[in-house]
């Protein structure tokens, strides 16, 4: 709301959601084929991990969007 404004949310929101919901619904099955492959679910974790880590560097260069008028 403080970059897009409020009439924006919904939109954000919705998208935000699916860009979420899918992995969520994914990587269960993701780990299961890991640990199956595997033996365990540590490598499932590290690679989690790293993407987490990726997300949080990537998000970190993300800048305010300009104000044209």
């Amino acid at each position: 709301a403080d970059y897009y404004g409020r009439g924006n949310m919904g939109s954000i929101v919705g998208m935000a959601n699916i860009v979420r919901t899918a992995p969520m619904a994914i990587g269960p099955l993701i780990a299961a084929a890991i640990r199956d492959y595997t033996g365990g679910y540590g490598t499932s974790f590290i690679i989690f991990a790293g993407l987490c880590f990726v997300a949080t560097v990537t998000l970190s260069f993300a800048k305010p969007p300009r104000i044209n008028k």
